[in-house]
């Protein structure tokens, strides 16, 4: 690693949340919003007119900011972190904060996280909904998985303001045990525990006086002369996003309604920090960074949304984009991207070269001249060039944008591929007054970016060479596990074809013979099929041979666990390599870990009950499928549950491939679903009584047609937890 520069600058990275490209003064001078601050800090600094949120809705964009690596490669494949959801940050994945923390830097985050945590329950059981009734997470212990186990020595704020709990948690407890249980009431909208005299409009200025708090507290650190440390503050805000709750002096200080004021307020907050930097004496040595996680709202939970605002107030948040938030038109991700950090970037300079928050990693270890490990921050690029006026990268790499609904979009240079029929994401969409014309009719949309910003004439059939380039690049860039270098080399071990390893045994290569020799049925209490075992070797229909169909009529209708197969020898720790192949829309198998553990075969379901899914505990990794018609293939080293004296004291342990793309990273398997029918145990304690007892492998029929070839096992001995390879 270099040598760690001398002079290492203070670092304020703050995130708005729902904030729209045109609602800042400095970028839309008819914007009907003061934003004094902000106007200040563009002037100080740099503004950038081409910057983007990786995705255009807030937990993929968080993952991707911190990580550097689009969040689309974990676990997250669309949407958002639901209420009392799970952590997404990995634990062993480097983040900004370890990163920072390992070069000596005091870290904090404040204000809203929404990036899962390990939430304890009273029952042992899984969080429920927040339509449940009351919950059943106990908020008298720490809660895990958050900010401070994830490189931050500090946190203060909430999980949402619009998410349960509904009280401030400071590390990993709540300030207070709330214990009344509200209903849905004025801005409150998802039921759940609620501190008593809660109030909406004190969160974003608690959030403010806090991170002041902090950073005088950490920059007195910073310049002590024997013990000097510089301090990182990540404040992700809670505004402007709903609920709407501007504290009373600032209700009705702008023309845009409610929304404005939370936007002026937004800007006051700016304000006090750069203030408490200046008061002081940090202003000189700290890069401060602004910019926001997506683009606007619409009305709904916002009573006066984007689209709205234009017609009541005159007051445009997109700046003229076309789209909002959830879109993938530009202006659901096409955000707001400021920073200043004196004597190296240029006050009152513009920076138009495309960047994205997910090169926040590179670009602050290039502040560090730190050299990153080979497997973190594989999408991020070093913007500190573009920043200081100097040649960027950022033309030469991809950017990948996603929607609230999974789907991509890729832009390269000026051009902006959309793989699917529209942009939209948000359900009727844009007014018609605001359509650029009549439905395309396409299969996809192209803008050239240089010429036509708002997105208003679609070239896709103008263009196949363009969109066929763009479109493979796609692939290419979600195939390959990331967009910068270096790029893997590629592995020959998984994927597709993978030859069997040195002392590994082949169980299936398509023939009857191993068919019959190595499976039988399992007879579980639904069992219904008889021996010889019924299911077919056809013809392999893409590479020819012949493979195995699951095609046995004693599970006609979907009836699984009336004609599965498994392996006639057990197995206790695995490397496995299996194809499979699915002929026709939402065909359906599994795979069963020791006739336990099932990996889900399911066409179409992108859910955690989908394909490549850890199924119920870890969301399917469905970008690295190739579809129906295709050969796939899972890659699997699984490690068993751990006894002793006959209690369960290491949950059973998984690393999975989906062609030849990590999916899943040592994840821990809870419990067998799907009930007695489903597997061994299924039946103890609804899943959860795991016992100590190694078994076979298992292939599902569920009446559908699913077909495998090339199935081989290698026993090993995990004596040790951990399953990456």
């Amino acid at each position: 690693m270099p040598a760690m520069p001398l002079n290492r600058p203070n670092i304020v990275v703050i995130l708005a949340d729902d904030l729209g490209y045109g609602d800042l003064s400095c970028y839309n001078p008819a914007s009907k919003i003061p934003t004094p601050n902000l106007d200040q800090l563009a002037r100080e600094g740099v503004r950038a007119t081409d910057a983007h949120a990786p995705a255009s809705v807030c937990s993929p964009t968080r993952y991707a900011m911190l990580t550097g690596r689009y969040a689309w490669r974990g676990i997250l494949q669309n949407g958002v972190v639901a209420p009392w959801g799970k952590p997404i940050l990995e634990r062993d994945r480097l983040n900004l904060a370890l990163l920072l923390r390992g070069h000596g830097y005091a870290t904090a985050c404040v204000g809203k996280w929404h990036l899962g945590w390990t939430w304890p329950t009273k029952d042992g059981a899984p969080p429920k909904g927040v339509n449940a009734g009351p919950s059943n997470v106990d908020l008298s212990k720490p809660i895990g998985d958050g900010p401070t186990a994830r490189g931050f020595d500090y946190y203060f704020g909430v999980d949402l303001p619009n998410y349960p709990p509904y009280c401030f948690i400071e590390g990993d407890r709540t300030l207070g045990v709330p214990t009344r249980h509200t209903e849905k009431v004025g801005q409150i909208n998802r039921p759940g525990p609620i501190l008593d005299g809660w109030q909406l409009e004190d969160i974003l200025p608690e959030v403010g006086r806090r991170a002041v708090r902090w950073l005088e507290k950490a920059g007195k650190a910073s310049k002590d002369s024997k013990n000097s440390k510089p301090f990182f503050l990540y404040l992700p805000l809670t505004s402007p996003h709903f609920p709407i709750a501007p504290s009373p002096e600032w209700q009705g200080k702008t023309k845009a309604g409610a929304y404005g004021d939370f936007v002026a307020q937004t800007d006051g907050v700016v304000g006090d920090i750069l203030a408490a930097l200046k008061r002081n004496g940090l202003e000189e040595n700290t890069l401060v960074i602004f910019t926001s996680d997506n683009g606007p709202e619409l009305t709904g939970e916002v009573k006066i949304g984007v689209y709205d605002r234009i017609t009541e107030f005159g007051h445009d948040s997109r700046g003229g984009l076309r789209g909002a938030k959830r879109d993938m038109w530009e202006g659901g991700h096409r955000v707001a991207f400021l920073a200043r950090w004196p004597g190296k970037i240029r006050p009152g300079s513009v920076c138009k070269e495309t960047i994205c928050h997910v090169d926040l990693m590179a670009t602050l270890a290039g502040v560090l001249g730190a050299e990153l490990p080979a497997n973190s921050a594989e999408d991020s690029v070093d913007l500190l060039p573009a920043l200081t006026g100097k040649p960027g990268k950022r033309r030469t790499t991809p950017t990948v944008h996603q929607a609230a609904s999974g789907k991509f979009a890729l832009r390269k240079d000026d051009w902006v591929f959309i793989n699917a029929p529209s942009g939209n994401d948000n359900g009727k969409g844009e007014p018609e007054s605001l359509r650029p014309g009549p439905a395309h009719g396409q299969p996809g949309e192209l803008f050239s970016l240089k010429d036509d910003p708002a997105e208003r004439t679609n070239r896709y059939a103008e263009k196949p060479e363009v969109v066929q380039e763009l479109k493979a690049l796609l692939e290419r860039v979600k195939a390959e596990g990331r967009t910068t270098p270096p790029y893997p080399k590629k592995r020959r071990d998984i994927g597709i074809g993978a030859k069997p390893l040195p002392g590994a045994e082949v169980i299936l290569d398509g023939t009857r013979k191993l068919l019959d020799d190595k499976w039988t049925y399992w007879q579980g209490p639904r069992f219904r099929s008889s021996l010889p075992i019924k299911w077919q070797v056809v013809q392999d229909l893409v590479d020819g041979g012949t493979c195995i169909q699951t095609d046995d009529p004693a599970a006609a209708g979907g009836l699984y666990g009336a004609a599965d197969i498994v392996t006639k020898r057990a197995y206790r720790d695995f490397r496995l390599h299996i194809e499979f192949w699915i002929a026709k829309p939402g065909g359906n198998s599994g795979v069963y870990l020791q006739n336990r553990y099932e990996i889900q075969i399911c066409d179409g379901d992108r859910t955690t009950h989908g394909l490549g899914a850890v199924i119920n505990e870890q969301p399917a990794p469905y970008h690295a499928y190739h579809g129906l018609g295709k050969w796939n293939a899972y890659d699997i080293v699984f490690r068993a549950a751990r006894f002793v004296g006959g209690k369960l004291v290491e949950k059973a342990r998984t690393t999975i491939y989906l062609n030849g793309q990590k999916a899943h990273s040592d994840v821990s398997i809870s419990q067998v679903w799907g009930g007695a029918d489903s597997g061994v145990d299924g039946g103890n304690d609804n899943g959860r009584g795991i016992t100590d007892t190694p078994q076979g492998l298992k292939l599902q029929c569920e009446g559908h047609d699913v077909r495998y070839r090339n199935a081989w096992i290698k026993e090993l001995n995990l004596d040790k937890m951990g399953t990456d390879f």
